[in-house]
C-alpha cells in the first residue's frame, strides 16, 4: 500500500514540476498587457541604456503596441493577420526610431532580430 502511495505522490511531484517549469517559460504569455510592456521596457533600459524620458516613452509605445498585438492575434493566424503585424510592427519601429539616439535604434534593431532568430529557433523545435 505505502509503494502504492509513493508512487502517487512521486507522480504529482513530477508534474507540479513541470507546471512550475512552464509557468515560468510562459512567463510572458501568462502576464498582463500592463505587465508584458513593463518587462519589456525594462529589457529595454538594460540593454540600451535609456534615460528617465526614454523610459518613459518606451513604456507607452510598449504598452499601446502589446495591446495592438494582443488584439490582432485574438482575432486568429493567418496570412492576413501577419501582414497587419508587419505594418504595425513598422509603425512601432517608427515610432522607436524618434525617441532613440542614432546608436540606441542601432542597437535596438540589432537585438530585435536576435530576439526573432531566438523565437524562430524555439519554434523550429516544437
Amino acid at each position: 500500500m505505502k509503494t502504492i502511495q509513493t508512487q502517487v505522490l512521486i507522480v504529482i511531484m513530477v508534474i507540479a514540476a513541470t507546471a512550475h517549469v512552464q509557468a515560468q517559460e510562459n512567463g510572458m504569455e501568462a502576464a498582463s498587457t500592463e505587465e508584458k510592456a513593463e518587462m519589456m521596457t525594462q529589457k529595454q533600459v538594460e540593454v540600451l541604456a535609456l534615460n528617465q524620458e526614454q523610459e518613459n516613452g518606451m513604456f507607452e509605445l510598449n504598452l499601446k503596441y502589446i495591446g495592438e498585438v494582443e488584439q490582432i492575434r485574438s482575432e486568429g493566424r493567418s496570412l492576413a493577420t501577419m501582414k497587419i503585424l508587419k505594418k504595425m510592427s513598422d509603425r512601432w519601429d517608427k515610432e522607436v526610431k524618434e525617441l532613440l539616439t542614432k546608436e540606441q535604434f542601432k542597437a535596438y534593431m540589432v537585438n530585435k532580430e536576435k530576439m526573432r532568430e531566438a523565437m524562430r529557433a524555439k519554434h523550429a523545435n516544437r
